[in-house]
């Protein structure tokens, strides 16, 4: 029996993934932050698959004690995990702050997956061959490494705060790939591609609308992650970057092994004694 996590699972690529996963009989469990919409959204999910074996889990990526919760309570309800996809992200226009008083696309889209993750280790370990999943971006490309300001406190301009999330996010995918290497745990980063989700909701005028135009379908950006998840191939390689379900060439920024010495210590700065 397959064990599936899959965080942001209320809309878009990650309902769709949890959808094709649950038709597939496994055990699926979803994170949400809205109890009502998590409630609905597993009963949507029974109906259509035609499997009563989802489960839901109130998780706030925007806190560390939320996710601590979480997981805990995902560790009492599986025994162990296959598959665990780091699907919801988030893209601010304005400089926000977490509770925790970390920016908040910094915190959901880097900080967030790898704590989720480092956690939830132990049932991933209990698999045999777990598979972790990171819906990163093409937009790594635009991001850049800020060693004095990791989270563009200094000089917050949306678009470069959301690549450098992404960027961080692929490093330390490559980073835990290196960790898990010898407990047959793969951790793979891909980019779903351009998707009409309401990841681009708070954007305005024109950049809202050209983005509109240039998206595809919640259902076709689910496959790179379905992909990862389900077929044999999705589990012999880590630490790669995928899109349209093959492994692609990611930024410089991205490849340089250089720059998991300074992912590592964000990691260690932000998550030690979490």
């Amino acid at each position: 029996m397959k064990y599936a996590i899959i965080t942001g699972a209320t809309s878009g690529i990650g309902y769709e993934t949890a959808l094709n996963l649950a038709s597939r009989k496994w055990n699926i469990g979803i994170t949400y932050r809205n109890s009502e919409k998590g409630k609905s959204t597993i009963e949507k999910l029974k109906k259509e698959s035609g499997n009563e074996n989802i489960a839901g889990f109130l998780c706030d990526l925007k806190s560390f004690q939320s996710i601590k919760e979480c997981t805990s309570k995902i560790a009492e309800s599986f025994p162990y995990i296959d598959v665990l996809i780091n699907n919801a992200g988030t893209w601010e226009t304005k400089f926000t702050q977490t509770p925790d008083g970390i920016e908040e696309m910094f915190m959901v889209n880097f900080l967030a997956p790898v704590y989720l993750t480092k956690l939830l280790y132990p049932q991933l370990k209990k698999s045999g061959e777990a598979r972790v999943i990171n819906v990163s971006s093409a937009a790594h490309m635009m991001g850049k490494i800020v060693r004095t300001d990791p989270e563009s406190r200094n000089n917050f301009k949306h678009i470069r705060a959301y690549g450098n999330s992404k960027l961080n996010l692929l490093l330390a995918t490559k980073l835990l790939a290196r960790e898990f290497a010898a407990d047959k745990i793969t951790i793979n980063a891909l980019h779903p591609g351009v998707v009409n989700t309401k990841l681009f909701d708070k954007f305005s005028g024109f950049l809202k609308w050209a983005t509109r135009l240039m998206t595809i379908s919640p259902e076709k950006g689910a496959r790179t992650s379905i992909y990862l998840a389900t077929e044999p191939k999705g589990g012999n390689v880590s630490g790669k970057y995928f899109a349209k379900s093959a492994i692609k060439k990611a930024s410089s920024l991205a490849e340089n092994t250089g720059n998991l010495v300074y992912i590592e210590g964000l990691l260690n700065k932000y998550l030690s004694n979490r």
